[in-house]
Parts: C-alpha cells; structure tokens; sequence
C-alpha cells in the first residue's frame, strides 16, 4: 500500500529537482539551470574578488564558440538601481549591434538580479533549447555603458571565457571548477584588468613618435638650414626620420596588430595611415635627394634654378601630411580608444599637453618660414654665385671660350681698295723694305693691271742654280781598306 506513494513521492522529487551546471574562476561564477523548459543563467563575480559599483561595467552570454556571429545578452546595473537587458549580435570582433530578431528572446529576473558594494549578479530566463550539452562564451568589462538605453554603446570587455554547461547533471550550489578558463586581450592585464606591457609599450613609442621625432625631423633642418651652410641639418633628418621614426612606428603597428580587432575606430585608421606614411615619405625623400633626371625625363618635368625639382616639393608636402596624421592618431588614442577599450577616462590635462606641444612645434615651424627661410635662399645664392665663379675659372663655359678665341684670333687685312688686281713678276732685286706696300723692295717687280679679272698669281722668283757636287770627291782620293773608309 505504501510503495506506490514512496514512488509517487521520489518522481515528484526528481521533478522538482534542478538540472544545470554552477562552475567558477578566478573572476566569475556562472549558474545554468533548467526547470519547465526554462534555462536560467546567472552570472556574479567572485565572492573572493569584489568590486566596487562604480568599477563594474557589464557582463555578457552567448551561446556558440566564438564571438562573430553567436546570440548575446547583455546585461548591466544602472545608478538610478535599475538593470538593463541587451541582446545583440556581431559579424566580427566589433561592438556588437541590437538583435531585434534573436533566437530566444531573455528576459530579466529579478529575483537573482542584485548589486551593492562589493558584488553583482546579473541573470535572465530563455525558453529552453532542448540541448542537454552547450557551450556558452562570457565576457565582462569594467566600464559601464553611460546610458539605460538598450541600444548604448559598449567599452571593450576586460576579461572573456567559454563555459561548458552540462543539463544533465543535477544542480548543486557549491560550484565547481572551470572547465574551459578565461583570459584577457593582450592590451589588458590578466591579473588586474588595468594595461598590459604591451599597451604601455604602444602607448610610449607612440607618443615618442608622433610627438617628438616626427615634427622634430621637420622643424628642426628648417631652422638649421638657415643658420649653417654645412649638411649636418642633412645627416639629422635622415638618421631621424629615416631610423629612428621609422623604427619607432613599425614597433608602435606591431604592438597594435597584437591587440587584436578591426581596423573599426578613428584611432586604428589613422595609425594605419601613419605607417603607411611613414614608409612612403622616406621611399620618396631616397628618391627625391639621390634621383638626378637624365635629359628625356627633364623635358617632361621642371627644375628651379636652385636645383629643387617636382619630388623635392611633393617630400614637404607629405612631410607636414605625415606629421599632422601622427597627432591625429595620438589624439584619437587617448581621448577615445583608451576608454572605448576599458581603460577608463584619462585626465584633461593629457589634453592640454598634447594642445601645447602642437602648438610648439607648429610656431617653431612658422618661426622658421618666416625668419629662417629667405636666410637660406640668400645663403644659397651666395654660395651658387661663388660656386659658378669657380666653375668659370677652371671650366669656362661655351660662351666664354667662344669671346675668348674671338680676341685672341687677328682680324683678316683689309682688301683693297678698287679692282682685283693681277701681277706679273719680271726680275729679282735684293730684298728690301718698302714704306708704301710694306713688303720687300727689290723683290720681283708687280706689274698691276686693274682691268684684268683674273685672280692674282703669286710672283716668281728664280735662284741661282746650284752646282752639282759629288759629296764623296774628298774621299776618293784616299785609299780603301779593310772595307772602311
């Protein structure tokens, strides 16, 4: 009689009992359960690990094994006392958008929703999936939403996990060990949720670079190059921009490549930029200072008489482009992609540094146009005018060589005056100088004939005939002997 009630009893027993999964780390707690075809999930930070109100930020759960394209509830605590519930979904590793169609649709419980001074727990009912066995991810930030709103934009999350939730076990409320762990993006501490070495690293050549070296490159030659007539303001820039900048930004994009994400922010965009910049502007300044067009290319192109071409003017140019794009990117990174990443908000007065030091370098610079600019093209002028005098000195030009060779070379005699005269010579005097034709008198006589057209013949002259003589007639009287005269 009584074994059928003690069986009825133990089935409504096994009714009522909880089904579900209750694991936590170092940093969450999470509970599954499932009754009625109802799952509940909460999620409360670590009873050993509390954190103020004001230093929580929200908690999330989805459902799949990564991040793009799982269902999420979202869920954080407000200062009015209110709780807002959020269910979202993201294509990539970006800030997830609204789901205004989700799967299953949460709703908040109230009665395991709770947040004082040292801990929160946040938890939500959806219709049961019949899925005994799921895997679900978590995450949790820091910084809380500034608005109830479930459409609110949200701050990086600071630390994220994946939990196995097991239905088919019985609840228990002493929680277990996590079976999956959970871990940090590299830009964040593991240990305590502030900036990793890695971010503080990114921050540093960041700032070095964009504030310092790149405008320093670009100010300082300016100045310089109306002081001296020597090439150190040369040696600087290159060994500036050309190693030092150029090292500085490629560690910087490294760093960030670390980090993880989408090029999703105006920070990232314009950090990108700047590397690409950078390369471009010291391929350019190579060519533009090393590159001498021949003759086919210099009709194409043009050439101040100072020597500056098409590349020398397009490398200042991308110069201030490349500077003003650095502080735009470290602008952009402390006043917006620190906190969007959970950093939280940093002091005004990094904004009124980064305000001075632009405008340092943007008065130097004008200094520089201004004072320092006409300097060095009269210094320029001074040294291409001595230059060319030595250049004329050893190497005369065309010009010059041509005036020269005309003074040197005499003047052909004037013709005289009247017809072409023709002569004829008819005898042979003693040469002597005549005072009217300047040639010698006594020399065969000119017979002029004005009236005669054909061109003049040279005078003749005879000499007396030379007698033959035998060159060895002294000789011939002497004997010949041995063969040797």
């Amino acid at each position: 009689m009584w074994r059928p009630l003690l069986l009825a009893l133990c089935a409504v027993q096994g009714a009522l009992a909880l089904a579900g999964t209750n694991r936590c780390n170092d940093r969450i707690c999470i509970k599954a359960t499932r009754a009625d075809n109802i799952d509940t999930y909460t999620i409360h930070t670590h009873p050993d690990r509390p954190i103020a109100p004001e230093k929580f930020g929200w908690m999330a759960i989805g459902w799949g094994l990564v991040m793009p394209n799982s269902p999420l509830v979202i869920m954080w605590p407000n200062e009015d006392g209110t709780f807002t519930l959020s269910q979202r979904k993201a294509p990539r590793h970006v800030m997830p958008s609204v789901d205004h169609s989700p799967p299953r649709t949460a709703q908040l419980n109230e009665g395991l929703t709770w947040s004082n001074t040292t801990s929160t727990s946040l938890s939500f009912d959806v219709p049961s999936d019949e899925n005994n066995n799921t895997i679900i991810i978590w995450a949790m930030s820091n910084t809380r939403p500034d608005s109830t709103d479930p459409t609110a934009g949200l701050i990086q999350h600071t630390w994220h996990g994946g939990e196995m939730i097991d239905f088919t076990t019985e609840y228990s409320d002493v929680a277990g060990p996590t079976a999956i762990g959970y871990g940090s993006s590299k830009a964040t501490d593991p240990a305590t949720g502030g900036p990793s070495l890695s971010l503080i690293a990114h921050v540093v050549c960041g700032v070095l670079v964009t504030m310092l070296v790149l405008p320093g490159g670009v100010v300082v030659p300016r100045i310089t190059r109306g002081i001296t007539t020597t090439k150190s303001w040369f040696y600087f820039h290159i060994l500036n921009q050309g190693f030092f900048a150029l090292a500085l930004v490629c560690v910087n994009f490294g760093l960030g490549l670390t980090f993880g994400g989408e090029i999703d922010s105006a920070h990232r965009r314009t950090g990108t930029a700047l590397f690409v910049l950078v390369i471009l502007q010291i391929l350019l300044g190579i060519f533009s200072h090393f590159y001498k067009p021949g003759h086919r290319v210099q009709q194409y192109t043009f050439e101040t008489k100072r020597g500056r071409g098409p590349t020398n003017f397009l490398h200042v140019v991308f110069g201030i482009i490349t500077v003003a794009v650095g502080w735009s990117a470290c602008w952009s990174g402390f006043t917006v992609e620190w906190t969007r990443r959970g950093h939280g908000v940093p002091a005004y007065g990094f904004r009124v540094g980064w305000g001075l030091i632009v405008m340092m370098w943007i008065a130097l610079y004008i200094l520089g146009l201004i004072f320092f600019l006409p300097r060095q093209l009269r210094i320029e002028s001074a040294q291409r005018a001595t230059d060319l005098a030595e250049q004329k000195r050893y190497f005369p030009s065309e010009f010059d060589l041509k005036v020269r060779n005309q003074a040197l070379t005499p003047s052909p005699p004037m013709p005289l005056r009247g017809g072409t005269p023709s002569t004829t010579a008819f005898a042979q005097q003693s040469p002597k100088l005549s005072s009217e034709f300047a040639s010698p008198e006594g020399s065969p006589i000119l017979r002029t004939s004005f009236s005669s057209t054909r061109p003049p013949r040279m005078p003749l002259v005879t000499y007396p005939a030379r007698k033959n003589s035998d060159p060895f007639a002294d000789r011939k009287s002497s004997s010949i002997k041995g063969g040797h005269f």
